[in-house]
């Protein structure tokens, strides 16, 4: 019985020593996915900090190009109100009719000087020239009948 006890001891010892060795191994399994994990978490957490940056960094070149977007609106309308301007009749302006001198006739003061100048200026833009305008040719019609009214008054 003895050696039945000593054989019983002597597989509990080697039992033992086998869950020792497995639990040695798994501690030391454990510990290195642990390290690996925390590797890990190190590397997610410089990628996040990347990450916000780059995004940071998105975020300013949108808000950057937004208010590039917006002032380069801003020029077009106000270019095309310009060009609007200097196309609408005004008073005193190039193309006006309202019996004032204009820049088509400025500086005639004779009816003589007017029909001169009214022959040069159809000479330059009649539509059949290689520079002729219709509108031009029509309202310098326009401005030579009514300074031509003022004339024979």
């Amino acid at each position: 019985m003895a050696d039945a006890v000593t054989d019983v001891f002597a597989a509990d010892e080697q039992q033992l020593a086998g869950m020792k060795a497995w639990f040695f191994k798994e501690n030391i399994r454990i510990n290195e996915e642990k390290a690996a994990i925390e590797h890990e978490k190190e590397r997610m957490a410089k990628e996040n900090e990347l990450f916000e940056k780059k995004l940071e960094i998105l975020k300013k070149e949108l808000y950057r190009l937004a208010v590039e977007k917006k002032a380069v609106e801003q020029e077009r309308i106000r270019l095309e109100n310009m060009k609007k301007q200097s196309y609408s009749e005004k008073p005193g302006s190039a193309y006006s009719t309202r019996g004032q001198s204009t820049m088509f006739f400025r500086g005639v003061g004779s009816e003589l000087a007017l029909k001169k100048r009214y022959k040069d200026l159809l000479k330059i833009y009649h539509p059949d020239n290689l520079c002729g305008d219709t509108d031009t040719v029509q309202r310098i019609n326009q401005e030579f009948a009514s300074l031509k009214k003022k004339y024979d008054n």
